[in-house]
């Protein structure tokens, strides 16, 4: 089981709080624990996508994060460029990034932006763009949304889908 570390203050994420957080989740890694364990949840911490673009640049690529759960934070994207910007920022620091329930644009306006679409299907399964609990519709880009939502879950918190379609 993965170790956990969720913003145990449960700070608001800004300018001023997030070195903080940064600080102690380096703490937690240079404790001797398995850092391909560590999975960072701020979730709900009120994450702009400014604070969260900082967030990417403080986490180099040996702070010890094995998965980044930044669902439902305030991160508020205009354009898909700027998601390929954030998820290449967390994915050099991170096995795993989770960027659901967030203000992302619609998945149907991807298809008009070839080469951001090109970007993040390079990323595969590490980058959750999407909410677990949806059920297959018969998109293959739906689909494969919640595919990589699941995929997250179970990597970062050891969720299991048995028999969910």
């Amino acid at each position: 089981m993965p170790i956990m570390y969720a913003n145990p203050q449960e700070r608001l994420l800004d300018e001023k709080t997030l070195p903080v957080v940064v600080q102690e989740l380096k703490q937690r890694a240079a404790l001797g624990l398995d850092s391909d364990s560590i999975v960072c949840d701020p979730s709900s911490s009120g994450l702009t996508l400014e604070v969260a673009l900082q967030l990417a640049e403080l986490l180099q690529p040996r702070t010890g994060l094995f998965a980044l759960d930044l669902s439902l934070n305030r991160i508020n994207v205009n354009s898909w460029d700027d998601v390929c910007r954030l998820a290449r920022g967390f994915l050099d620091a991170v096995e795993y990034l989770d960027l659901s329930l967030n203000y992302l644009p619609s998945l149907q306006s991807l298809t008009q932006d070839k080469v951001a679409e090109k970007e993040l299907k390079g990323f595969r399964d590490t980058l959750s763009l999407g909410s677990d609990c949806n059920s297959f519709c018969g998109d293959p880009d739906v689909d494969n949304c919640t595919r990589n939502a699941r995929r997250f879950k179970q990597e970062a918190y050891g969720f299991e889908y048995d028999g969910w379609s």
